[in-house]
């Protein structure tokens, strides 16, 4: 049996917009923050992994998460209904009534490096795009400048972590 590594047909482009996520500036008023996965970044989470993120702010916060899957679709996830409480831990997004996470690893459309971008403000966040396909790396850019034109210069912070989606069989 032979085992080949998913590439999407994309790859190239997906790596180009990697680069160009780390090499951002910070945002001009940065608000400090803390995210993490339950495996960290740049873990392997096998499909059907519970898929759930640790959020925590030094000031309450607007948060968006956005999702690059391995193919390079680009997902706004998860949207805060307001401001999360600073000084509190948050596990984004809130579980089901039940106590079971709400989401999970899924590898229907492939597997494989997949990256997460943590958006967080103390204003209000613009809402996302309804332009299909968009790049990861354009649509923060145009967060990060819409903020910076909001009044009140609002505190922000933009974080990225990188996981690999594996199918086990």
């Amino acid at each position: 049996q032979v085992t080949q590594e998913y590439k999407p047909s994309a790859v190239f482009q997906l790596q180009q917009e990697t680069l160009q996520l780390n090499s951002m500036p910070p945002p001009p008023q940065q608000l400090i923050i803390h995210v993490s996965m339950a495996k960290g970044s740049g873990a392997t989470y096998a499909e059907n992994d519970p898929f759930e993120v640790q959020f925590s702010a030094e000031e309450d916060s607007y948060v968006r998460l956005i999702y690059r899957d391995v193919n390079g679709e680009t997902i706004p996830l998860w949207d805060s209904p307001g401001p999360l409480r600073s000084g509190e831990a948050h596990r984004l997004p809130p579980r089901l009534s039940n106590g079971k996470p709400m989401w999970t690893v899924d590898c229907e459309s492939g597997c494989g490096p997949e990256t997460l971008v943590v958006v967080a403000s103390t204003s209000p966040l613009p809402p996302p795009s309804t332009a299909s396909p968009w790049l990861l790396g354009d649509y923060v850019r145009g967060i990060q400048q819409q903020l910076e034109q909001s009044p009140g210069s609002p505190r922000t912070a933009l974080l990225t972590l990188s996981l690999t989606t594996i199918k086990q069989e």
